[in-house]
């Protein structure tokens, strides 16, 4: 943990850290380098693990590579509509044998923050409505 404060505190324009897992008789070893970043006037969100696997294990004696990235695009301004693409490594969970060993997706997610459960209604209604006849909250 100390390294990885260290390695943020390099640069105000990207995060970095280090995370070792030390493995067992079930898993390997991993050491992953995490990174996250904002581009294009912070409108562009990366988040990315880099890493590999390795060490004795029961079902692959091999080293593997582990990726896995997160990338979100604010579609408006202030951030309420995202399009959003990913790619995460299903080694984690090993009472599934048959799953793919990664999964990707693709999506627009729409954000909006609120107090209250009217003030909630009221936005998403406002998102409807001429900008002439808008009302509060916006």
């Amino acid at each position: 943990n100390q390294f990885s404060n260290w390695l943020s505190k390099l640069s105000d324009d990207f995060d970095l850290g280090v995370n070792y897992r030390p493995g067992d008789n079930i898993t390997q070893d991993e050491l992953e380098v995490a990174m996250s970043t904002q581009l294009l006037n912070e409108r562009l969100l990366l988040s990315t693990n880099l890493g590999v696997t390795y060490g004795a294990s029961s079902s692959n004696s091999n080293g593997g590579f582990i990726g896995d990235f997160q990338l979100e695009y604010l579609l408006t301004p202030e951030g309420r509509l995202r399009a959003k693409a990913f790619s995460v490594s299903n080694d984690r969970n090993l009472n599934r044998s048959d799953q793919a060993p990664t999964t990707q997706g693709a999506g627009i997610a729409y954000r909006e923050e609120f107090y209250t459960l009217g003030e909630f209604w009221q936005k998403v209604k406002n998102n409807f409505r001429p900008a002439s006849k808008k009302r509060l909250y916006d």
